[in-house]
Formats: C-alpha cells, structure tokens, sequence
C-alpha cells in the first residue's frame, strides 16, 4: 500500500460517510477515491483484508481498461477495414486484422504492465480507460464524418468528463480531443452544434465538481495539483536540495517570494525540527490528505531557464518509452548483463518492427504523408506529452497516450498487397509478441507478508484504539501511513530530517552533530534531549510514538517492541 493510496482510501471513506467537508478535495481527484470507497462501504473488511480489497478493485479497474482498449482497437480495425474495400490505385494496404490483434494487445499490455503496473494506487489506469474510448470515438467520426450520429458526440463529451473526475489534467486535455473531433466533421455547419453538444455534456459532469472546490476553497479552480507539482518539481528545482526538500513539504514561506502560507504546518521545535498537523484536516496523515490546504498562498513564478532545463531533463523519459534501449547510457559505462536485466526490450523492438515495415513499403518520402493520416491520434497523445513535460513526466502519466503515439504510426503504414509482405509481417510482429512475453518472465511478483496489518495489530494489542494520535520520529509519508491506517490512527506530528543552512548529511542538534537527520539522530541524542523530544510530542497531544529502527545504542528507556515487526513504540498516555 502506497501513501497515495491511504489518502484515497481515507477520502473514499469520507464520501460513503457524508464528510463532505472533508471527502472535497483540490489535490487528490474523486473518481477512485469513490471506487475503493464504495468497495469498503459494500465489503466492509476487516482491517486485515482492506488491502487486499483494494487490490482487487485495481485489478477490476485494469480489466475495465482493457475492454476499452478492445473497442478501441475494434473500431481501428474496422476503419482500416472500410478504407480496405476501396484499394488504393499503387497497389499497397495497410497492416491486416492478425498483426493489429499480435500489435495492439502487446502495446496494450505493456503500457498497462511495465508503464502503470497494477501495484500502485493511482487513478491513471482509469485515465487510460477514458482516452481509449475517447480515441474509438474519435475513430468513429473520421469514418462517418457528418454521418455519426449525435448520441456519439453525447458519448465522448461524457467519456472526457469522467477521465476530468479521474485526473485533472484531463480537463485541458478534454478540450484538445473536442477541437480534434471539430476537425474530423465534414464542415463547420455540422461541426459547430455537434461540438457544442459533446462540451455541454462534458461541463455538465464536470461541473459539479468544480463547483464544489471553487467553494471549498473561495476562488476559481479546477484543483490545485498541478500548481503544486510545478512548484515542486519546477520552481522547487532552483533550490538547492535541502531547501527543495522543505519546500516540498512543509512549507514555511521558504524560499523568499514564494509567497506567504495561511495555514501552514506548525514547527514546534527547531533542532531536531518537529512539525504538528492534527487541524484542520482529517484523515490518517493529514499532511497527505489535502496538501493544497497546507500550501493555501503559495505563489508560482517563471523562470524560462529552470523551465527549459526541467523540460529538457523529461527528454530522457520519452526516450525510454519510444526508444528503449540505452545507447548513451552503454556508450558511457559500457554492456553488462545487469544493465541489460532492467531494460524494457518493447521501445526498441517496436521502433525497430515499424523501421523494418516502413522500409519495406518503399513509400520513400510517402512515408511522412501517410503519417499525417492519423493525425486525429497521435494528436492528443503529443499534446498530453508536452504538458507534461512542461511540469513533471512519470511513464504511468503518459501511458495511454504513448500508445496512441504508437498506434497512429503503426497505423499509417501501408505495405504492398503481397504474399510476401504479409509473410515478413509475421515474421517481424511475432517475434515481437514472443520476445514481450518472455521478457515478463524475468521478474517475478516480490513475496510479502503482511507487515503492515502485524503493526497495526500489535499496536491494538497494545491498546491503541481507533483515533489515537500518533507521532513519528522521522518523515512519516515512508514507512507509517499504511498501518496508521488499518490502526485507525492519525498521524499528527513529526520530525523531518531537515535543518537549513547546514551542510547535507549533518545536523546539529543541542550541540551534537549527527550523520543524518531521521530516526538515528534521535536515538544517539543525549538523554536530555531524547526526553524534551517526547515532552514537546506531549505538549502537541501525541498518544504515542512510533519508531521504524531500533536505538543504535542505550537502553529502550520505555520503548516497547511491537511485536517482533521491528518497529517500537513510545505510549505518553
């Protein structure tokens, strides 16, 4: 269990309850929170199965995603299909039905699999879903032009209003499909009120939703994550690594003009610094729950150079998805079976697959023109890519819309009518397909015990109850937020490893210098301090302590072991 998947599991929770107060939220979407939400609400598991629950609502998720997909590729083959039955006069066709099935489920497998994967809780693989069938619609429209018929147009402004409630950066993207689907009609006579129609469906799902965070939070939003992530990752990036890590958390009003924080979290204490949150916000690890509320002031600046470099630096990302194979990577620290055992071998054997078929063609500069005819694809995906390069790139991010990328030049190739052309069609895609499926086979699912659900029954044990408040000795959103959750426990102070000003790797605390800032630092203080480190816990209504290590030296003084999981607790009360 991840800590973005605590938060949506904690907001989930707050919907099904009618916490609407809480369960509005301007950083995490509502869609999947729903999901696990009524999944819980129906089961009703027992602390020990809720993950396992919310595993399975992935995976239910995953086989949405792959129907969408299997309509999507539906509708391509059936518009390569129509085109097929008026043969082109130069005597070339576009790849059969068999190759878009060996081609189509491989991409589909592996953008899910290897880009996503099913272990994280995140809403992109609800994203995916959304774009394949917004791109079957769009399909649909290019073959009947002003034919399609308006419950088509109703369907995408729907489809793009549920990928918004998934994700918010579908909400820009939404209105890339729309002005792409404008273009596929014949005229702007019938382009304007089919249009108009699939936006007034889209707002009218949308809406609600902004409506409610707009009032949440008393100025106009569609959420507030993607001004954080810039922040983070872009304005956070002309800082240096220790200012970056406070700016990306607890945020004071460092640096200077950064702006100035309504609500920021409270420091208790400078060295170590220890940080409190219990209020407002609700939820396991409030500091997680809703960070737009933390960082309530926080103003965004410009800068074209640190701009141009974070854009540059997602270059490397987009190569290991359309290329793969690392060329400069090899060239700098030469070939080893290691290297070679965490590279993805699909980029490069598609780029390769499509570089064979497209010289095979002999369409010479033709090539570029045929590229052109599926626009209406590789659109949306290219400007997804860009956005979100401009700020942050994760391949889970962008993986639906990779594939679209793929798709539309795969589909654009148009190889001569021949047996001999299919014969080397078979002889490039199923190898492909082969050498993917093999390639699954190098790793395998890591074994695990249920470590979490042990912390948090031998907390019970211990007579933890539900809303106890606990405190970590170091950043709590590592290694605690998922058994504070089958606790029922909050989590609502810390200590982060960060000191300004001082140089990385040492700390001063009460005149000791220490070789990290965490856990390590607190059990090699002197008592003194290791005893006014509780006492300020205790001033801020902690219950108990929570420890990840054991002390590297002295007695436990008071510690007691959960268990035999590793981990220590501290009760104040």
């Amino acid at each position: 269990m991840s800590n973005d998947g605590v938060s949506y599991l904690d907001i989930g929770d707050a919907y099904f309850r009618r916490d609407w107060n809480s369960a509005i939220n301007a950083y995490w979407s509502p869609l999947y929170s729903w999901l696990l939400g009524f999944a819980n609400w129906v089961v009703k598991p027992s602390s020990y199965w809720e993950f396992p629950l919310a595993h399975l609502v992935n995976l239910l998720i995953y086989v949405g995603a792959l129907l969408c997909f299997d309509l999507f590729l539906r509708e391509l083959i059936n518009h390569q299909r129509t085109r097929r039955s008026t043969p082109p006069s130069d005597g070339h066709t576009w790849l059969p039905a068999w190759a878009w099935v060996l081609l189509g489920y491989t991409l589909f497998t592996w953008s899910s699999l290897e880009l996503i994967g099913l272990r994280k809780f995140s809403p992109d693989m609800l994203v995916t879903g959304a774009v394949y069938l917004a791109a079957r619609i769009l399909l649909r429209i290019a073959s009947r032009g002003r034919g399609a018929r308006w419950s088509t147009f109703i369907g995408l402004g729907a489809v793009l209003g549920l990928g918004y409630l998934s994700k918010a950066p579908m909400f820009p993207l939404a209105f890339v499909f729309l002005v792409v689907c404008g273009f596929l009609v014949s005229s702007v006579r019938d382009a304007v009120p089919r249009i108009s129609l699939a936006v007034v469906t889209f707002l009218l799902i949308a809406s609600p939703l902004v409506i409610a965070l707009s009032i949440s939070k008393g100025r106009p939003t569609l959420g507030d994550s993607g001004k954080l992530v810039y922040a983070w990752y872009v304005n956070g990036t002309s800082l240096d690594a220790d200012d970056a890590a406070i700016f990306s958390r607890h945020w004071q009003g460092e640096p200077t003009g950064s702006g100035t924080p309504r609500h920021p979290t409270r420091r208790l204490r400078d060295n170590p610094p220890i940080y409190e949150f219990a209020a407002p916000v609700s939820g396991t690890y409030p500091l997680w729950y809703d960070p737009s509320y933390w960082y309530e002031g926080l103003r965004l600046h410009f800068n074209l150079h640190e701009q141009l470099r974070v854009t540059a630096s997602h270059a490397s990302s987009y190569y290991g998805m359309f290329v793969g194979f690392p060329v400069l990577r090899i060239f700098r620290d030469g070939l080893s079976p290691r290297l070679l055992l965490h590279v993805s071998l699909v980029p490069s054997l598609l780029l390769l697959a499509w570089v064979l078929l497209m010289y095979h063609s002999e369409r010479k500069w033709r090539t570029f023109r045929d590229l052109c005819q599926y626009w209406f694809l590789s659109t949306p995906g290219i400007a997804a890519m860009t956005m979100y390069s401009l700020v942050h790139v994760e391949k889970r991010f962008v993986a639906a819309f990779v594939v679209l990328v793929y798709v539309s030049a795969f589909a654009a190739l148009r190889l001569p009518d021949s047996r001999r052309a299919k014969t080397l069609c078979a002889g490039i895609l199923v190898p492909l397909c082969a050498i993917f499926v093999i390639s699954f086979t190098r790793s395998s699912l890591p074994s695990s015990s249920p470590v979490y659900w042990q912390i948090a029954d031998g907390l019970r044990r211990m007579g933890v109850r539900p809303a106890t408040k606990i405190a970590s000795l170091q950043y709590a959103n590592r290694v605690h937020t998922a058994w504070a959750r089958l606790a029922r426990a909050r989590i609502i102070a810390e200590i982060y490893p960060h000191v300004p000003n001082l140089h990385a790797g040492t700390v001063s605390l009460e005149g000791q210098l220490f070789r990290d800032a965490g856990e390590n630092a607190f059990w090699m203080a002197a008592d003194s301090v290791r005893s006014n480190v509780l006492n300020v816990f205790a001033r801020a209504g902690v219950d108990v302590v929570v420890a990840a290590t054991a002390p590297t030296r002295g007695p436990l003084d008071g510690w007691q072991a959960i268990g035999q999981t590793g981990y220590f607790a501290y009760f104040l009360k």
